[in-house]
């Protein structure tokens, strides 16, 4: 796997609790702890990935996370 992180600029939404980093060509949806600063540094918090080329190949999978997703409406 390459270091899209380093090459791609991702959308980033942010809601307090956690921040969601998409990076759209790499096809990757990265789930983060908030951002900490460390000296003059922010960094990224501990994250873990999203496949979501190997989710559009899950049928089961995507439809349980579009649940999950749609219950909290």
């Amino acid at each position: 796997m390459s270091r899209f992180w380093e090459t791609e600029k991702p959308v980033v939404l942010d809601t307090g609790a956690n921040v969601l980093r998409h990076y759209q060509k790499a096809g990757f949806l990265m789930v983060h702890k908030p951002d900490y600063e460390k000296g003059d540094q922010i960094l990224p918090g501990k994250c873990v990935g999203l496949n979501l080329e190997a989710l559009r190949d899950s049928p089961q999978e995507l439809e349980y996370l579009l649940q999950i997703l749609e219950a909290l409406r």
